[in-house]
């Protein structure tokens, strides 16, 4: 059981598309609804991308670069607190998590596709 959970997990990493439409279709029997099933997909697959983008840096630098992800997601988090402040001069926490996690989902997104036809061309490359 340990074992096919393992390997779950391991292809849902590597291959987050997967995760993406399992959650979708997952939220969309429970929402019936177009533009919150969306939202939620992609609020709750964020997290499975930058484990993807972290694993796929893992296997093609040899070197983890955990604590540049979790910088990048903060500074995020900073920068969109900052210009929430100087539009509105109160800060609403809520929309600038909400807002920030969304952005960090678009930021992961393109890097997952630029790292994985990197490495997909990086091994090609070796194999010839």
């Amino acid at each position: 059981m340990v074992s096919i959970l393992a390997s779950l997990s391991a292809t849902i990493i590597t291959l987050p598309i997967i995760g993406l439409a399992v959650i979708y279709f997952l939220s969309f029997i429970f929402l019936k609804n177009g533009k919150k099933t969306v939202l939620l997909t992609i609020d709750l697959s964020t997290l499975l991308l930058i484990f993807s983008v972290h694993y796929l840096l893992l296997v093609l630098l040899n070197q983890s670069y955990l604590w540049l992800i979790i910088l990048v997601v903060i500074s995020t988090v900073l920068i969109f607190g900052w210009i929430h402040w100087r539009k509105n001069t109160e800060i609403n926490m809520k929309k600038v998590l909400k807002g920030s996690w969304r952005f960090t989902f678009l930021l992961f997104a393109i890097s997952y596709l630029v790292l994985l036809v990197t490495g997909v061309i990086y091994s090609a490359i070796r194999a010839t």
